[in-house]
């Protein structure tokens, strides 16, 4: 029971780490942006090409995106110029702003779309360099601290709605950000520099997978939202805004909150950081809102909200999965987040304009059986998706490494410890470090101070020739066990 007690509080004294605060900052921006409808509330729409913005920043990031998953060598040197890391924060902050403008019915055409370009460009990039952040890690620190920033990204969300003026709301919102910049060029820092290593076989075809499973993922939802909105309901059953969007933020957080706990047991368990059981579980989660969807009243609210936390939840594995696919197997972060987040964004735009209503009139089906037929088609691409392209073994495979030939992490560990002479609590002290553990849980799990984890830590690196822990990781990643190596996955 102490163990697992220091293991929650030293995962949690995690929500001081730049890349936590970083990340959590720029999503918020995101939910408070683009999933909130109280940004364009009080503002008139009519006359105005208000709704010009979203897709327009939509096909702005995908450009983006899909240019460092397509280009990621070119689009690597451009991100390493220090004018486009301090413009980026900037382009979103200044398009946020121009949001009070864009929305203006006497507003020209311009300022919606400089409005979306701004915010579209700015916003890829700084995932791009946020994937460069958590690309860099291990897997059970990327996890705990992907979980941690999308808790702590929905609980600033939540704040926000509570402001009553929804002009101080917008303006509010405008600093996130500058904050999230300014908090990346300090977690950029501690990203290690590119080696020459070889990327592992495999890879590129895991980030295919899930570049097109968030692709068809990111459609399902953005369509669903679209059927639903044009199912006729009673007045009486309909939410008020303000309800609707704190119901959303509270049941976002709260299942958040569950797969983090999930996510949490998993790595103290089993200590393999498996995602696989969890990946299954929120699919079937997101299937089951889809399918009760067409229904009204109280059961097609509740729906929604089924979707929209396992869409959520679902995110977070993307990520999650992003961030592994990168340090698993040797991949530019600069490709692999251009390419996944860059499916993603593309299926949300061309969910938007599902269904195809000339197709559909087509096919001459009835009003009322047309929305259960709309549903079907999307339960059959995440069915789809799960069983063919992205199934539970890749994820599995992605997350934990298996599948790569190696022997376990403890016995390589114990080879490089032969090897390089190191003593029996230095050892101990090696197999914390790369499994991502931090000064505080050292220090508790082994029974040591502070200072004495940092006394072998930098024995450590110089007894084995290395100056960082991507060193020291990709050091590990060479070294072949002396026990049997087996293939899983």
């Amino acid at each position: 029971m102490n163990r697992l007690d220091t293991f929650f509080r030293s995962s949690f004294s995690e929500f001081s780490n730049p890349g936590v605060i970083g990340l959590a900052l720029h999503r918020a921006w995101i939910a408070t942006f683009f999933f909130s409808a109280k940004a364009m509330v009080g503002v008139s729409t009519n006359g105005s090409h208000a709704d010009l913005i979203y897709p327009c920043s939509l096909i702005a990031l995908s450009l983006i995106l899909l240019a460092g998953g397509l280009l990621p060598r070119q689009m690597k040197r451009l991100m390493q110029a220090r004018a486009v890391m301090v413009a980026s924060p900037l382009l979103v902050s200044v398009g946020s702003l121009l949001l009070l403008t864009a929305t203006d019915s006497n507003s020209a055409l311009a300022w919606p779309l400089l409005c979306g370009i701004c915010t579209g460009i700015g916003s890829g990039f700084l995932l791009l360099y946020w994937g460069e952040v958590y690309g860099s890690s291990d897997s059970t620190t990327a996890q705990i601290h992907s979980a941690l920033a999308f808790m702590l990204a929905l609980f600033i969300y939540a704040l926000f709605l509570l402001l009553s003026s929804n002009l101080l709301y917008i303006l509010a919102g405008t600093i996130l950000p500058l904050l999230s910049g300014l908090v990346l060029m300090r977690a950029l820092r501690d990203v290690p520099g590119e080696r020459e290593t070889h990327p592992i076989p495999g890879g590129e075809a895991n980030v295919f997978r899930v570049a097109v499973v968030a692709l068809i993922i990111s459609f399902v939802h953005a369509a669903l939202l679209g059927v639903i909105s044009n199912i006729p309901r009673a007045a009486a059953a309909a939410p008020s805004l303000v309800a609707a969007e704190m119901s959303y933020a509270l049941t976002l957080f709260i299942s958040t909150l569950i797969i983090a706990v999930l996510i949490f047991i998993t790595i103290f368990v089993s200590k393999k950081s498996d995602m696989g059981f969890i990946y299954r579980f929120v699919l079937i989660f997101m299937i089951v809102g889809v399918l009760f969807s067409p229904f009204l009243g109280m059961l097609g609210t509740l729906s929604s909200v089924i979707v929209n936390a396992g869409y959520g939840c679902f995110e977070l594995i993307f990520w999650i999965a992003l961030s592994n696919i990168c340090f698993r197997y040797h991949i530019s972060a600069v490709q692999v987040f251009g390419l996944g987040r860059g499916g993603w964004a593309i299926g949300v735009f061309l969910g938007s304009f599902y269904p195809p209503l000339p197709f559909m009139e087509m096919l001459h089906i009835d009003a009322p059986v047309m929305p259960f037929f709309l549903v079907a088609i999307l339960i059959i691409c995440v069915v789809a998706s799960y069983v063919f392209i992205l199934p539970e073994r890749t994820i599995t495979t992605i997350t934990t490494g298996y599948g790569v030939r190696r022997g376990s992490l403890q016995s390589r560990c114990q080879k490089l410890s032969h090897q390089f002479s190191l003593s029996q609590r230095e050892n101990e002290v090696l197999v914390c470090l790369v499994k991502g553990r931090d000064t505080s849980y050292i220090q508790h799990s082994l029974n040591i101070s502070a200072g004495t984890v940092s006394t072998h830590r930098q024995r450590i690196y110089q007894k084995l020739g290395v100056h960082s822990r991507q060193e020291l990781l990709d050091l590990l990643e060479e070294t072949r066990s002396d026990g049997p190596e087996v293939l899983n996955g």
